[in-house]
């Protein structure tokens, strides 16, 4: 059994789970959202014996020990009682979560990505501090709260420009990665409310998508010279042109250094290409999607998720 982790709405499980279903895999969909008001977790446990169940509403059953792979794509926020008061609900929360969490890492089960790993990886300031680790070129970053060192890295990068972004996306909230322009520098003060990242503008050619899904890379360069939004091809994808492409082979031995030393086996990586052909690292996304890239570049993605949580699941 695959146990996989995300929710109804989610395109990338539903797509997989739909591989797995056309090769008779068992798998299934448990969405953290649901428990506890919609689903039931029981754990007997002795010295002899341990036994995990998770049961939704609809009488549906999960034994974990059956679960030998599993994949942490989409976890949703567990959905308390209403009518819990904020303090009980503070409470409440953190107890569903020690539960689950420690249910979830008792499971035999080999993950795509291990939880605890997945949640470190997905740190921007991380990722970069391991890059820097490895010899990996990314452009140059400030992190801060504090209005006069971003200042003072916008005027040192006033040539070639800033750019800044959030530090995570999620469904409800997203952010396209933009240019510091007036408006930003009137508004710097507000930096003191919450911590911003500032990169040195790079003037790339062209933007590549690295799947990376165990040991199988996946690249996809991005021409961005009839998109309407440079800084971000996201903003105008109907208008880029997508091309799979060869990554040289220095890259692939730096990926697959920055996914080890991450503890990651799937990723979305973003990279640039610059006027001379050189690329350099943006970040990687341990959820990241891919459905965009292979619908436009006929790359077998969703065919070798499905395969690595299938060879997972027949592990001993």
């Amino acid at each position: 059994m695959i146990l996989v982790i995300s929710h109804a709405g989610d395109d990338h499980a539903a797509a997989v789970l739909g591989a797995l279903g056309r090769d008779e895999h068992p798998a299934v969909l448990l969405d953290t959202a649901k428990f506890p008001t919609e689903m039931t977790l029981d754990a007997s446990m002795g010295t002899d014996d341990v036994r995990i169940a998770i049961a939704a509403s609809d009488g549906a059953a999960v034994c974990l020990d059956d679960c030998r792979a599993g994949w942490w794509r989409r976890p949703r926020p567990y959905e308390l009682h209403p009518e819990l008061d904020p303090t009980a609900a503070q409470w409440t929360y953190q107890e569903c979560h020690e539960a689950f969490a420690g249910v979830l890492a008792s499971a035999p089960a080999s993950w795509i990505n291990e939880p605890y790993a997945d949640e470190r990886a997905s740190h921007k300031p991380y990722q970069l501090t391991i890059a820097a680790r490895l010899g990996i070129p990314f452009p140059q970053t400030l992190i801060t709260t504090s209005p006069e060192k971003a200042r003072a890295f916008i005027e040192a990068n006033k040539h070639a420009g800033t750019i800044f972004k959030s530090f995570r996306a999620t469904e409800a909230q997203w952010r396209e990665t933009r240019l510091v322009g007036k408006g930003e520098l009137a508004r710097l003060d507000e930096l003191r409310l919450a911590p911003t990242i500032f990169q040195q503008r790079v003037d790339a050619v062209s933007d590549l998508r690295v799947t990376v899904v165990g040991d199988e890379v996946f690249a996809v360069e991005i021409d961005k010279q009839y998109s309407l939004y440079p800084h971000d091809y996201r903003m105008s994808m109907h208008t880029a042109e997508f091309r799979p492409v060869q990554l040289p082979e220095v890259w692939i031995v730096h990926l697959r250094r920055l996914m080890a030393v991450l503890g990651l086996v799937y990723g979305a990586v973003d990279l640039m290409r610059l006027p001379d052909g050189r690329l350099v690292f943006l970040e990687v996304n341990p959820s990241g999607e891919w459905l965009f890239v292979s619908d436009r570049s006929e790359q077998p993605i969703t065919e070798a998720m499905a395969s690595l949580l299938s060879r997972f699941d027949k592990k001993e």
